[in-house]
């Protein structure tokens, strides 16, 4: 009986508006950093990138891989709290042929600048963090992340925007997140 149940809430969450965002949004990430990517590349003999709560970090690597057959040299660093993430993502650099490049920082955004020492990036990206932080933290993390891009640096963010499902994702799987309609994102950004 609860397996049944549990397979259930499975089929129905794999067919959600929500799901097929996240993975609409993994597209445009890879999308956009390999743009980014090739466009600084153009300048700079290597390309510094920042992925902050880094996660699965699966479009850095994608992007990664995109652009090193393009003879495009990227050095990343991946920061996430969770320290499980940071192995996962250790032993896929290892799978990739990328842990040359990348380095790896178990830390909070609250200690972003220490974490980094001081490093400057062509290119941040921290997508799906926003969507838990609230409006003042947000303000002030992004104006932080501000102060770590280089000169025609580019910040690559999201957040999920209100939906009818957003009730389903509280009260039945319990993942509480802040909805931002993309006026509001953009408001964020500019005060940030």
């Amino acid at each position: 009986q609860q397996n049944y149940i549990r397979g259930k809430i499975t089929d129905y969450w794999l067919k959600i508006l929500n799901a097929q965002a996240v993975r609409n949004r993994l597209r445009l990430v890879k999308r956009e950093l390999l743009k980014a990517i090739k466009e600084t590349a153009q300048k700079e003999k290597e390309v510094h990138l920042l992925s902050i709560a880094s996660g699965s970090a699966q479009a850095i690597f994608e992007s990664m891989l995109k652009a090193q057959k393009e003879n495009i040299i990227v050095k990343a660093t991946l920061l996430d709290l969770d320290p499980t993430a940071i192995e996962y993502n250790k032993k896929a650099a290892k799978k990739y042929n990328l842990e040359n490049n990348i380095t790896f920082i178990v830390e909070s955004t609250t200690n972003l600048e220490k974490a980094t020492a001081g490093a400057k990036y062509h290119i941040i990206e921290m997508v799906g963090f926003l969507d838990y932080r609230p409006r003042h933290k947000a303000v002030r993390l992004i104006s932080r992340i501000d102060k770590l891009l280089l000169p025609e640096g580019r910040f690559i963010t999201a957040n999920m925007i209100p939906n009818p499902e957003q009730y389903f994702m509280k009260w039945v799987i319990n993942w509480s997140m802040i909805y931002r309609r993309p006026k509001e994102l953009g408001r964020l950004l500019t005060e940030g």
